[in-house]
């Protein structure tokens, strides 16, 4: 049953397939992307750093409390050097080391962002809708990401985003450039700016 119906569309399963997968799969931004397509979250960012700054002192204390703990346990040299050992690297630098990464992401995160790409966002923001898309008089157009043959998609004017109701899709200018364009969401930017 499921066969008549592809062969009714003439588009094999394989095909189906590829398109939910693509349809489906989100775009995935590098850490350095992020803080330009999201400039409001560079507030969480630091505050994470923060937070991550605190949970290092707490490791380091951790350890060293350890190490006194085993002094006065574990008389014999040798064997607390082999106790510490297996709990630093069961216990200990494996926390450390997924804080490190973590940290580093966030750090990259706020080194690539600057003025010069909030601006561009800024920039690529102040763009209207109506230079990309024709509306009617009433503020519809055909939707850009579903095929229509009634105009779905309404403009918004105030906040300049438009909104379907045909497939529920919508988004800023950014969006509506990436969708028109095949692009990425930074390349629409930078095109945008």
């Amino acid at each position: 049953m499921i066969a008549s119906k592809f062969e009714s569309l003439a588009v094999t399963p394989e095909e189906v397939e590829i398109l939910d997968r693509e349809h489906h799969e989100p775009e995935y931004f590098q850490e350095s992307q992020m803080l330009n397509i999201f400039p409001e979250a560079t507030k969480y960012v630091r505050a994470r750093l923060k937070e991550l700054g605190e949970q290092f002192r707490m490791l380091d204390d951790l350890e060293s409390k350890t190490y006194e703990n085993l002094q006065v346990s574990v008389p014999n040299a040798v064997e607390r050097e082999k106790v510490f050992n297996f709990l630093d690297a069961t216990f200990i630098s494996p926390k450390f080391k997924k804080l490190e990464r973590e940290q580093h992401k966030l750090k990259q995160m706020l080194g690539w962002k600057n003025k010069k790409h909030t601006f561009s966002l800024r920039i690529a923001k102040s763009k209207l809708i109506t230079e990309l898309l024709k509306f009617d008089s009433g503020g519809y157009a055909r939707c850009i990401w579903h095929h229509e043959s009634t105009p779905s998609l309404k403009y918004y004017k105030e906040d300049n985003h438009v909104f379907c109701f045909g497939c529920g899709k919508g988004g800023d200018v950014i969006d509506v450039y990436s969708q028109i364009n095949n692009c990425s969401l930074a390349e629409a930017i930078k095109a945008l700016s």
